[in-house]
């Protein structure tokens, strides 16, 4: 079986919110199976805020440092293994959350 990559932002309030919202949709939609290609083939998640903000700080703009973040998060999750999350910078006052990993199909 192969794997694929998950991608999502979503409007929460927390890490465990964002994991969460993206889980429960997910298993409404595709249910629970071991190869159905969505976050509920994960084993949870890690919160990588702190290297994110790092990430910004020591990069020439805040989208470069997201961009830094996101091959970061590509390169070092994997099928069955935990989604990185990660809180993005405060845009209209909301709050906001990016979730990559690695699904199994």
């Amino acid at each position: 079986m192969g794997a694929t990559r998950i991608e999502e932002e979503w409007e929460a309030n927390s890490v465990e919110d964002a994991y969460g919202k993206s889980y429960d949709l997910a298993l409404c939609n595709h249910g629970d199976g071991p190869y159905n290609g969505t976050i509920t083939t994960t084993t949870g998640f890690i919160d990588k805020t702190d290297l994110l903000n790092e990430l910004i700080r020591t990069s020439q703009s805040q989208l470069a440092g997201i961009e830094r973040w996101r091959k970061e998060a590509g390169d070092n999750t994997d099928k069955w293994g935990k989604v990185w999350v990660a809180k993005l910078p405060r845009d209209c006052g909301e709050d906001r959350y990016i979730l990559i990993g690695v699904a199994a199909e």
